[in-house]
């Protein structure tokens, strides 16, 4: 029978000698999901490790040589401190969106007692509406994808954290089941907005894996999906409500000159992420304009 250490060392290396940027990290961290243990205990103490837990070990490695995505492999990913299922059929959570919740929430004077609705347009797994409602425990959240293998994920992660009775899924394009007497107090979306001229640039653990569904801006600048439905949204915003998009780092003026064409807001910025880059687009509706 082996033991941790003799698995992190040959994970080690065989993650390396397929290009993986932190084998030792991988190594370890497939290492404590595959034995429920903290980095710490695996570090500090060498135990035996069973024949299934080993085997599926150089599964996990194997599958991750192909560049297949980690969170895909144990099937699971962090998002704000929360553990949130993934499958292929949903981008994996990244830390720049983690800024859509965080600037909501600074818009709101007590979390505690929001009662407001959120509509989230393209939920993908649910990230997004499942953090906003462990934040606002009283709010209501309605999330829209036009993937159902996208909603089953979203129902899963809102199941898991609790916030299944307070959030609906609508399998839907954007905007496109909503009638006239739809308001809502904010509005957040994480679209597709990679160009398709970018694509082959990417890693292929994003390019071979990730939904392209779900990445797919459509058009030369990435922003047809985004234009589908961006002249819609500020009339489904409540006077004052707010609408927050995570963007590509290189799409701000495009957006702006977007959204700025509309007589729907009357405040509009793009704030940037945590690495300084264009990320976040923050517009407000105005109270003047007409609803429909």
């Amino acid at each position: 029978m082996t033991t941790t250490a003799a698995l992190y060392a040959q994970g080690t290396a065989l993650l390396q000698a397929a290009g993986i940027d932190d084998p030792q990290l991988e190594s370890a961290f497939f290492l404590c999901d595959i034995l429920a243990l903290s980095r710490a205990a695996l570090y500090l103490e060498d135990r035996e490790v069973g024949p299934a837990e080993e085997a599926l070990f150089f599964t996990y490695l194997k599958r991750r040589a192909h560049r297949e995505p980690f969170a895909y492999i144990v099937g699971h990913q962090d998002f704000r401190g929360h553990d949130f299922l993934v499958s292929p059929a949903v981008l994996i959570p990244r830390p720049e969106t983690e800024m859509v919740v965080a600037e909501l929430l600074s818009l709101i004077p007590d979390p505690l007692t929001f009662s407001g609705t959120i509509l989230d347009l393209g939920t993908g797994s649910g990230i997004l509406p499942v953090s906003l409602g462990l934040e606002l425990p009283q709010a209501t959240f309605v999330a829209v994808d036009i993937s159902m293998a996208a909603l089953a994920v979203a129902r899963q992660n809102s199941q898991r954290h609790g916030c299944a009775q307070r959030i609906s899924l609508v399998n839907a394009d954007f905007l496109a089941a909503f009638g006239r007497e739809a308001l809502f107090d904010f509005i957040v979306a994480n679209p597709p907005y990679v160009k398709r001229s970018t694509f082959a640039n990417l890693q292929p653990d994003v390019v071979d894996y990730e939904p392209h569904l779900a990445l797919d801006g459509g058009g030369e600048d990435g922003l047809a999906r985004i234009t589908s439905f961006a002249a819609a949204v500020g009339k489904y915003l409540r006077p004052h409500g707010w609408f927050l998009m995570e963007i590509g780092h290189d799409q701000k003026q495009e957006v702006l000159e977007l959204f700025g064409s509309f007589s729907s807001f009357d405040h509009l910025t793009v704030l940037d992420d945590y690495a300084g880059l264009p990320r976040l687009l923050k517009a407000r509706r105005s109270r003047s304009e007409s609803i429909f």
